[in-house]
């Protein structure tokens, strides 16, 4: 990929001002959930805190906010019922980790491996969630098929960020749109 496209693809998803690119956080377990990283980015949202943290429904809110709109009904109202325990599977995502602040979720393939931390700190009455992604690539098929991921990667995870920012404020997750 060019440098031109790669830097107009971080320029997107940097242009939200909603959603921010950040280092991984401190305290999260998500750099420990695979052997190698060959792969990791995290991007962070700030809400208000106007209720106390619960994992399972920003885990249902953040798959959530991954799916179409016009998505099978049967399968949105599996993820709006899931608690996103430690040992859950959602929808293909296993659930490997969950804690009072962090849930990591992802799924194996023979290519590729990934993990994808929700983290949520608190400072000063807001909210801090940072999705966080990490990728080990199995062999040359999953580094291949790894590069266009990669930047699509980006652009999807910003814009569900954002449309989780969004979901948060609402009292229904089914209120994304």
């Amino acid at each position: 990929m060019s440098s031109l496209l790669v830097f107009s693809l971080l320029l997107s998803v940097s242009n939200r001002t909603d959603v921010v690119m950040v280092d991984v956080p401190e305290g999260s377990f998500v750099m420990e959930a695979l052997d190698e990283i060959d792969y990791v980015d995290a991007f962070e949202i700030r809400v208000p805190r106007t209720q106390s943290v619960d994992m399972g429904r920003i885990g249902r809110i953040f798959r959530a906010a991954m799916m179409p709109s016009n998505i099978d009904q049967s399968f949105s109202a599996f993820v709006y019922e899931a608690e996103f325990n430690q040992g859950d599977v959602v929808g293909t995502w296993s659930i490997y980790h969950r804690s009072r602040n962090e849930i990591i979720t992802g799924f194996e393939r023979s290519f590729i491996d990934f993990r994808v931390s929700l983290f949520v700190t608190e400072t000063d009455g807001d909210s801090f969630i940072t999705a966080t992604t990490v990728a080990r690539y199995n062999n040359a098929w999953g580094r291949l098929y790894f590069i266009p991921v990669r930047y699509g990667h980006m652009i999807v995870l910003g814009e569900t960020m954002r449309r989780m920012k969004h979901a948060l404020t609402q009292p229904d997750v089914r209120q994304m749109e």
